[in-house]
């Protein structure tokens, strides 16, 4: 299948022992930034199919986790991405839509594309992510678990 110029992003998300809300941020091989799960959508794919695929792909998050669509959204320049001349010239931008993804109990496995990762809690995630666009993801998910607004 081929990549659309559509792009996700995931959070996964845990609460630790002491019962606060820690994030998985993801560092990358290739370029060492720190982001979250992120990942292009398949031709005719869905997109919380695209976040539920992305994070098995790269975390092992087992499929049938509880994904939360949030209402932040991104656009990037296309020319970042690899298959941009495949998108033809007018395809300036790709779309990136936000998830949040239950990850409580499990033991995340790296694939080749992140070197590391790490559970953190709000302020330690924001403080180390790269793109503002990741920084205000995390924070959207941290008030909704904070408030009990995540549905």
């Amino acid at each position: 299948m081929a990549r659309q110029p559509v792009n996700v992003l995931v959070f996964p998300f845990r609460k630790n022992a002491d019962g606060e809300y820690e994030y998985a941020i993801f560092k990358r091989a290739d370029e060492g930034f720190w982001q979250g799960i992120s990942g292009g959508v398949e031709e005719g794919e869905e997109l919380i199919n695209a976040a539920a695929r992305e994070c098995f792909e790269e975390a092992t998050i087992p499929y049938g986790r509880k994904i939360y669509k949030l209402s932040t959204h991104n656009a990037i320049p296309s020319y970042i991405f690899y298959e941009h001349q495949t998108w033809g010239n007018k395809v300036y931008l790709v779309d990136e839509h936000h998830f949040a993804i239950e990850a409580h109990d499990h033991e995340i496995m790296l694939s080749c594309e992140h070197t590391e990762y790490k559970w953190l809690k709000f302020e330690g995630a924001r403080d180390i992510l790269r793109f503002d666009s990741n920084k205000t993801a995390l924070y959207e998910l941290n008030c909704r678990l904070i408030n009990g607004d995540l549905s």
